[in-house]
């Protein structure tokens, strides 16, 4: 054997003597330090916190004139009250042979306001009611319109009528559907004004703060 590997050896069995128990009880050579190894991190799907859901989205806001049917069943319960809707059919009907009476009563007629106003009611009617098509959509407006030409007139021509205050509130209403804010405001305006004590006075007064 080599004498290098003769050194070697010796070398080795002695630290082995040294290091190991023997009679003379245990060694007081300490032992090689420990090495601290870490526990490895967690990376599992399942153990990782889930991201936080982003915020709702706030609801789009209505365009001007834009109609829905949460809009329209809103402002019938406020122009007509729990009246019911009746058969899309009949109530067309009643708005034409009406608007013909109407066309054949003279101007100076007393009854003409009652008539203008059940026009206008009949209507309003037509328009405010869940919408189901597109068409529905469109006869809404018209209808809607129509309710506001005779609104108007109403308004204009018979400003002495027993119910000219309901009927302003209702000019104010529909012109607020149609996105008319302006002649809206003017509407709600005169019922505050002219009809303090009346019962559309408080209705109109908190549109006007809307």
């Amino acid at each position: 054997m080599p004498t290098a590997l003769r050194l070697a050896t010796s070398l080795l069995a002695g630290w082995c003597l040294t290091a190991c128990a023997t009679e003379r009880g245990p060694s007081t050579v300490a032992p090689p330090p420990l090495v601290a190894i870490s526990a490895p991190a967690l990376v599992a799907a399942s153990a990782a916190e889930p991201e936080p859901a982003p915020p709702p989205e706030p609801p789009l806001a209505r365009a001007p004139g834009e109609l829905t049917s949460a809009v329209l069943v809103a402002a019938r319960l406020e122009a007509l009250g729990n009246v019911p809707a009746r058969a899309r059919e009949l109530t067309v009907t009643e708005a034409v042979l009406l608007g013909r009476l109407l066309d054949a009563t003279p101007r100076t007629a007393a009854d003409r306001p009652k008539l203008v106003r059940r026009l206008a009611s009949t209507y309003l009617d037509l328009a405010l009611r869940p919408l189901e098509s597109a068409d529905q959509a469109k006869t809404a407006q018209a209808a809607l319109k129509k309710s506001v030409e005779l609104l108007g007139l109403l308004v204009r021509t018979y400003p002495d009528d027993a119910h000219t205050d309901e009927s302003l509130f209702w000019l104010g209403l529909v012109s607020d559907l149609l996105g008319e804010r302006a002649r809206a405001r003017d509407a709600y305006g005169l019922v505050v004004r002219k009809f303090p004590d009346s019962s559309f006075a408080g209705r109109a007064g908190a549109r006007l703060r809307d």
